[in-house]
């Protein structure tokens, strides 16, 4: 059967392929610092025709926040997971209010389309955190102005080529890892954008992604964009012979349905906060936060809502509130702690 929680699937599968699980209160947080982009992207996974107006998280909820930090995995805090984090005024603030020995977890996705001051460039070239995601889908002016609406690829590579050049002047900058989506109109491309990341954009991992099929996309997008079986095959052949390791390609799962897609990944931004129901859950716990600082169980966003600034101690508040690692013995769930 069709996953019931098909976004919840993909952060978790994403971390997991980049972080094995480890023993930890939590999994990850997939937060975001603001709730818009400036892309219109045709294949996006959030209805930005609901976004009326942009939010950005303060900087006294980030600090709340960021409190829960010792208790992720690593690599497990995202500053950015549905939305366009440099969009906020303060993104390299933030990254300076992290604590030094807490960066190594924190990273981020950009699609690098707006201008970057030289010093947000070089404060992330010097931050400790673990990596950024970079999108790329085409090096040509129209494809990218395709699938990146209100792009510019001129835009994109100046940044981009800032930011390799910041990297190359540091040491232990973040690693870089590309993602493209794979489409018709780049299908070809897509095998020399794989040797460029590799030869020249310090590519540590690249992924090559199938669409997340939600309902804002448009059936026109659909029917002249997505790939079917056959193009999947021939990507993935040209791709194996290219002699590079570090290039997954995410093809569409067994149970894709592409005239049945899911409800948008921004649907929980309307729900409200609500107590956590008196229960335990099962660790280690994967969350959303969001610019206001509610949090959400990620894959379950309607089952309660906290705001972490109203939490005198967040970790206290999870552990509270969770009960038995997964897959482990009864005898360990035994001393774990008493239900709140």
């Amino acid at each position: 059967m069709p996953s019931q929680h098909p976004i919840k699937d993909r952060l978790r599968s994403a971390r997991n392929r980049l972080f094995p699980p480890k023993p930890a209160l939590i999994e990850y947080i997939a937060a975001d610092i603001v709730n818009n982009c400036n892309l219109r992207c045709p294949f996006c996974l959030v209805d930005y025709d609901q976004v009326k107006s942009t939010n950005l998280m303060t900087e006294e909820t980030f600090k709340a926040l960021i409190r829960l930090a010792p208790a992720v995995a690593p690599g497990g805090f995202w500053l950015s997971c549905l939305h366009e984090p440099t969009l906020h005024p303060k993104l390299g603030d933030f990254i300076g209010l992290i604590p030094r020995n807490q960066r190594h977890k924190f990273w981020f996705t950009t699609n690098l389309t707006r201008p970057l001051p030289d010093d947000l460039i070089e404060t992330i070239a010097t931050s400790g955190l673990h990596h950024i995601n970079v999108s790329l889908d085409s090096f040509d002016d129209e494809v990218f102005a395709f699938l990146r609406k209100h792009g510019r690829v001129k835009m994109f590579r100046q940044n981009l080529d800032r930011v390799l050049a910041a990297f190359a002047r540091v040491s232990n900058p973040p690693f870089i890892r590309y993602i493209t989506m794979a489409y018709r109109s780049n299908l070809a491309e897509i095998p020399t954008l794989v040797r460029w990341m590799n030869e020249t954009g310090r590519a540590r991992e690249v992924e090559i992604r199938y669409t997340f099929n939600t309902a804002n996309i448009s059936e026109d997008f659909r029917r002249e964009q997505f790939l079917n079986a056959d193009e999947w095959l021939t990507l993935k052949a040209r791709l194996d012979a290219l002699p590079f390791d570090n290039c997954t390609l995410s093809m569409p799962p067994d149970d894709y349905n592409r005239d049945t897609p899911y409800v948008p990944a921004n649907w929980f931004e309307t729900v409200p906060p609500t107590p956590p129901p008196h229960k335990h859950f099962k660790r280690p716990m994967q969350l959303r936060a969001r610019p206001d600082g509610r949090i959400h169980l990620s894959g379950a966003e309607n089952v309660f809502a906290v705001k972490v600034g109203e939490l005198d101690d967040p970790v206290a508040f999870f552990e509270d509130i969770t009960s038995e690692y997964e897959g482990e013995s009864q005898e360990h769930v035994a001393s774990a702690p008493a239900s709140s």
